[in-house]
């Protein structure tokens, strides 16, 4: 208990390794996207002449690409293990009339 009431979560010196590998990771990642994108953009403004109003969307696209991923991972991770062993995850399709009585 006392070790917990001396923890200084605010001391930079604490988060200093974690904080440069999150950072590092950020800037290379929002840095490829932007140069990816920025090139899709000058290639595709040819046929689409309003495509340079997504440039101010190019650094948030990972970050919302990453959460729904991860939200999709937490929905979808448990349905998973609980499925039936050996059984197929096959998709049933409702009848919509296409097939004759």
């Amino acid at each position: 208990m006392y070790l917990l009431l001396n923890l200084n979560f605010i001391d930079y010196y604490f988060y200093e390794e974690t904080l440069n590998i999150i950072l590092a990771s950020s800037f290379v990642l929002i840095t490829a996207n932007i140069i990816l994108f920025s090139v899709q953009l000058c290639i595709d403004s040819r046929y689409e002449r309003k495509n340079m109003f997504y440039f101010l969307f190019l650094s948030w696209y990972p970050l919302f690409y990453w959460m729904i991923n991860a939200i999709t991972n937490v929905f979808a991770l448990p349905k998973a293990l609980r499925r039936k062993k050996g059984v197929y995850a096959t998709w049933k399709s409702p009848d919509r009339g296409s097939k004759t009585r």
